[in-house]
């Protein structure tokens, strides 16, 4: 079977590129010949066409003519990638899977713009597949006469799982892309607010700083709050030292908010840390409740609540033996969230088009 996938980029830095990467990997080992149309291209093979706003039209036309050769078109959320499949699709009797993550496969669809199409495509897809129920319920909000499939990411175990050790450092570690629906401009006040209580504790937030303005505001946060010197900002670190520091952090923190339709579709991170025995605090209402599992290996808060944040944090800072307890659980939780299983429902996907 020949797949074409349509996806942002293969860089797994970033939670888009790493599950994309896992999903063409996976094609590739179970013998599946496999395209790969890319906007930013920094792997070997794939073919950087796709283009965003005016350049739009040009993608479909190219891809239209790439995809020619190929049964499946497997598409990462509605926009851009989803638009320019069902476009350059048409009249070419492809298979369409539309892949629905978070913002883009839902901020479209409330767009004056693209309202129309998104839902179009959205009916039209041969598959739509959600990575949370919580995609799948916004989704069913603007379009509630479709069939939404959910299969969560899952991560490979075989490079995660990996034994939690005390290196001697007490550090809290928060890993995602310095954007304001990550809610670091919450986690560092909460983290400001049991400070005091222990000293030696630091906060890394590791995560890409190009949105220069949020990562002023943070840096700004932390003058403001007193933790200079406590609050260490990490951006290209590479996968083998981002498990280190899962395996040696007291917790893991990402307090993510939904804001004007972008909100956090899922949290591979909180299973990353959880592999490596590290209990998690993460916001309700998003696809985070469906990464972990609250007040069995961490602790689900409100959105844009320091204090509830800042509680949750004392709460496995003080408590060694609920910490142990939820350490061991996230461990049991993650084992069922394997990507070579998850695959294999993608594989039942493909074969049943």
């Amino acid at each position: 079977m020949k797949i074409c996938f349509l996806v942002p980029d293969l860089d797994t830095n970033g939670g888009w590129g790493r599950y994309a990467a896992e999903l063409v990997t996976y094609a590739k080992q179970v013998g599946h010949e496999v395209g790969v149309l890319v906007e930013n291209s920094h792997t070997e093979g794939s073919k950087p066409i796709l283009r965003r706003d005016k350049g739009m039209l040009g993608s479909v036309f190219a891809t239209h003519k790439y995809i020619k050769d190929y049964d499946i078109i497997y598409a990462l959320d509605v926009y851009p990638h989803g638009i320019i499949a069902y476009l350059a699709s048409i009249g070419l009797k492809k298979k369409l899977i539309l892949g629905a993550l978070g913002t883009y496969a839902i901020a479209p669809l409330h767009s004056w713009r693209t309202g129309w199409l998104a839902k179009t495509i959205y009916r039209r897809a041969d598959v739509i597949v959600a990575i949370s129920e919580y995609t799948k319920k916004q989704i069913l909000n603007s379009v509630p006469d479709v069939h939404i499939r959910v299969i969560n990411p899952g991560i490979d175990l075989k490079k995660f799982l990996k034994p939690h050790f005390n290196s001697g450092e007490e550090f809290i570690i928060g890993v995602g892309a310095l954007k304001y629906r990550k809610g670091y401009h919450i986690s560092i006040p909460a983290f400001a607010k049991v400070a005091n209580e222990y000293p030696q504790l630091r906060y890394k937030v590791i995560g890409r700083q190009s949105d220069r303005n949020y990562f002023k505001l943070l840096q700004s946060l932390v003058k403001q709050y007193g933790v200079q010197g406590r609050v260490e900002f990490i951006e290209g670190i590479s996968d083998d030292n981002l498990i280190k520091l899962y395996q040696q952090a007291r917790a893991f923190i990402l307090t993510s908010v939904n804001h004007n339709f972008h909100f956090e579709g899922y949290g591979i991170v909180f299973l990353e840390a959880a592999s490596a025995g590290t209990p998690c605090v993460g916001t309700k209402n998003n696809g985070i409740v469906d990464a972990m599992k609250d007040e069995y290996n961490g602790f689900l808060v409100p959105q844009n609540n320091m204090d509830a944040t800042a509680d949750a944090l004392r709460k496995l800072l003080s408590n060694d033996e609920l910490w142990q307890v939820m350490s061991k659980n996230g461990l049991d939780f993650v084992r069922d969230y394997d990507f070579a299983v998850k695959q294999k429902l993608f594989e039942k996907l493909y074969l049943a088009l």
